[in-house]
């Protein structure tokens, strides 16, 4: 993956869903954490978030994660439903 000229190592991102599956409830800005720091950036680095963001889409356009409130359909905190 590659987020504005920056390539994001394999390791990375097996990284950030492992997390995903971990976590009992998640919010992009947890994700967005690990990535920074993963990838000695700060907390906040645009790039941070961006990747955060494009691996939740991922995982929820492939059904592995879902809000964590089943009765709503968006939400900001999500969890793992896959595999």
């Amino acid at each position: 993956m590659k987020v504005k000229g920056v390539e994001i190592p394999q390791a990375v991102q097996d990284a950030a869903v492992a997390f995903m599956k971990a976590e009992h409830s998640l919010t992009t800005f947890k994700v967005q954490g690990l990535v920074a720091r993963l990838m000695s950036m700060k907390h906040g680095d645009e790039v941070a978030m961006r990747v955060a963001d494009r691996l939740m889409q991922r995982e929820r356009k492939a059904g592995n994660i879902g809000p964590s409130d089943s009765t709503r359909a968006r939400s900001h905190y999500w969890k793992w439903i896959g595999k």
